[in-house]
């Protein structure tokens, strides 16, 4: 048995023949176990409240077909369970959780949040992943699992505070993160209590019609639509926007009464899937955009006007900054197209010219472009 920390504070094996009495966050564990081959099982019990979340693990030496187990709480209320163990055994592949987001989260109540829980490998045929409360599975109702494992809340209760576990498996191979969930009263609590207990929030939808893919370039400012339709029901819904699974935080986000979401000024690493997610108190509705930001497209280093003598080389630099740019050259206005032999590209996208001759004379434009922008520079 261990805190979230990883710190093991009651270690039940083979060592241990004797009855033993552990304190561990506010709780005093009796641990008890017969003599080997004695049919006595091994008992934890605990006496007190606990202060903080534990993790009890079982741990065979040889594969088997799981342990089954059983804990009592002090309401006198019990829990059954089946958790696979697994001990000296090759297994392929694992998987695992992010540990770096933060292991609590805080709301006012009527807010949809998102409990991260990122595993990778993501969630998949053979990859499942389970959100826990107080031992039990949670439902779907208000509960919405993310595509990167996470878990959407909303609208969330003051009584939904408390310790969630997210426990991600695949085959065998196991990981677990505790997460703590506060929840504040809040002015948006009030407002479906002033409803008649008769009258439910009004039925929406999130608008569609727009493109989902939004394409833009870095220092431009974002907006991404989420229309509720009708109008009207904007009081009763809220409205939470996520980047590839998790909350927004950066002050350059901005979230309008409306719904829409403004980004700026932009930056490369802003491109991702965004989600806006509405939420009443019978109702959840999404929708995904993809936005894609490019880099500022500059002419680093254009070319700049050269004379050579004939049968020698010339070099026409044009060093481009921006994401995924192609670069092409022309010659008073017509392409110029490398040959591998007299007339080369190189890696950085400059023109090389070898044995020049006087008919090469002209005037030579770069042209640098990615997607609908594009950039030029000339030379002679």
């Amino acid at each position: 048995m261990k805190n979230l920390h990883g710190d093991y504070y009651l270690n039940g094996n083979w060592m241990i023949e004797f009855s033993r009495a552990t304190p561990i966050g506010g709780t005093l564990l009796y641990y008890q176990r017969g003599a080997e081959g004695d049919s006595v099982p091994e008992t934890i019990i605990g006496r007190g409240p606990t202060t903080e979340p534990l993790v009890v693990e079982l741990i065979s030496q040889e594969p088997n077909q799981g342990v089954e187990y059983e804990y009592y709480l002090p309401n006198g209320q019990s829990r059954q369970g089946h958790y696979w163990s697994y001990g000296a055994c090759l297994t392929l592949g694992g998987v695992s959780i992010d540990k770096s987001d933060p292991n609590s989260v805080e709301a006012l109540a009527g807010q949809t949040i998102v409990l991260p829980c990122r595993v990778s490998p993501p969630p998949s045929s053979t990859i499942t992943v389970e959100w826990r409360r107080d031992g039990v599975p949670l439902s779907t109702h208000r509960h919405h699992q993310q595509p990167n494992g996470s878990l959407l809340v909303g609208p969330v209760m003051k009584s939904d505070s408390g310790w969630f576990l997210c426990l991600a498996t695949r085959q065998r191979e196991r990981d677990h993160r505790y997460i703590y969930l506060s929840v504040s009263e809040g002015p948006s609590e009030l407002a479906p209590t002033s409803l008649p207990k008769h009258v439910q929030s009004p039925k929406f939808s999130i608008e569609h019609s727009s493109s989902s893919s939004v394409e833009m370039r870095s220092g431009q400012t974002a907006r991404l639509p989420c229309a509720i339709i009708p109008p009207s029901a904007l009081d009763s819904v809220s409205i939470q926007w996520t980047k590839d699974g998790r909350t927004l935080s950066d002050s350059r986000s901005i979230q309008h009464s409306d719904g829409t979401l403004t980004i700026g000024p932009l930056k490369s690493d802003d491109s991702g899937v965004y989600t806006c997610t509405a939420a009443s108190l019978h109702q959840l509705e999404q929708r995904q955009l993809q936005l894609r930001v490019q880099a500022d497209l500059q002419i680093t280093t254009a070319p700049n006007n050269i004379r050579v003598p004939e049968g020698s080389t010339a070099l026409l630099p044009c060093v481009v900054s921006g994401d995924n740019v192609s670069i092409g050259w022309s010659r008073n206005g017509v392409p110029v197209r490398p040959d591998g032999r007299d007339i080369l590209l190189s890696s950085d996208g400059g023109l090389i010219l070898n044995k020049v001759k006087a008919s090469d004379e002209g005037s030579y434009t770069c042209n640098a472009y990615t997607g609908i922008y594009s950039v030029s520079a000339t030379a002679e």
